[in-house]
């Protein structure tokens, strides 16, 4: 994971050096700590699996949906980047029969980071957004430093309004039971991944409020998090940041969640609308999604 965020961080660091005049003398704000966004602590338990090289794995399931039936677990899971695979890692992949891997990653971030492979699962890359996409992002970030959490919200924003139908494709795969169990991550396996994941929640009718605090679990993984940018202190100095500046990065904040399921029903009505007008999901795909998935 190291890897993925200096790779990342790089792209915006000597952008930031440019503006490092207009940013000075701006007075700092301050977060909530990551666990006080933890809506639900107790949804942790029996979900997070650990791993000696992987961060914030889950299973997916295991939540009720609004019509009384509950999501089966064991047959998708969300994770971080598999770069740092242990052998002891790949046996508990193999016994978990992951046959799928959905990298939601950057080609970049694939190629300087890529999925350690493991006998029995098909890697799979489909990018949410291209490389250059995450290079104008990384200078936004610096332009906007002191505005960090209402830069993500526009992000999440953005990722639902025109990646409709990255998420999509995904969607469509987990809905063909032979490709399942499958697991899907990005870098952290918190935003590209949380969006994703609050999509097949809602499809499978769990409710916002669940989805929400299901997207908010990622907060225990923080320390990882802050932890794998440190390497990058020194640039990030350069530019007058510190990691604190980035928190709101690092977090998962349900604001972030809750704004892109607003822009969802703001252009199309309904979650389901969206998947299956904006997203390609057919009617039937979403059928056999809930046969497989709900229990």
């Amino acid at each position: 994971m190291k890897k993925v965020v200096r790779a990342t961080l790089a792209f915006g660091v000597v952008s930031g050096m440019l503006v490092y005049n207009a940013l000075r003398g701006r007075k700092k704000r301050t977060f909530p700590p990551p666990h006080a966004l933890i809506l639900d602590p107790s949804l942790i338990e029996g979900r997070a699996i650990p791993f000696e090289g992987v961060p914030n794995f889950r299973d997916f399931g295991g939540y009720p949906t609004q019509d009384g039936r509950y999501v089966r677990r064991g047959l998708l899971y969300r994770s971080g980047a598999l770069s740092d695979l242990s052998p002891n890692d790949i046996a508990k992949l193999r016994a978990l029969g992951v046959k799928l891997v959905c990298d939601l990653r950057t080609d970049y971030e694939s190629e300087v980071a890529p999925d350690t492979p493991f006998e029995g699962a098909e890697l799979w890359r489909l990018p949410v957004i291209q490389q250059d996409e995450s290079a104008v992002k990384a200078r936004t970030f610096l332009f906007d430093r002191h505005r960090l959490d209402a830069v993500m919200i526009e992000t999440y924003q953005m990722f639902v309004r025109q990646k409709a139908h990255i998420f999509g494709a995904a969607i469509t795969r987990f809905a063909q039971a032979e490709n399942l169990p499958a697991l899907f991550h990005c870098s952290a396996g918190k935003d590209r991944t949380g969006i994703l994941a609050a999509l097949l929640l809602g499809a499978l009718g769990v409710s916002d409020e669940l989805i929400l605090a299901d997207y908010s679990l990622s907060n225990f993984f923080y320390a990882e998090f802050r932890k794998a940018t440190e390497p990058q202190e020194h640039r990030l100095r350069a530019v007058r940041l510190t990691l604190d500046d980035l928190q709101p990065m690092l977090v998962s904040d349900p604001a972030y969640l809750e704004a892109a399921l607003a822009a969802i029903r703001e252009e199309c009505g309904s979650l389901e609308a969206y998947l299956l007008q904006k997203a390609g999901v057919s009617a039937e795909t979403l059928a056999r999604l809930r046969e497989i998935f709900l229990e």
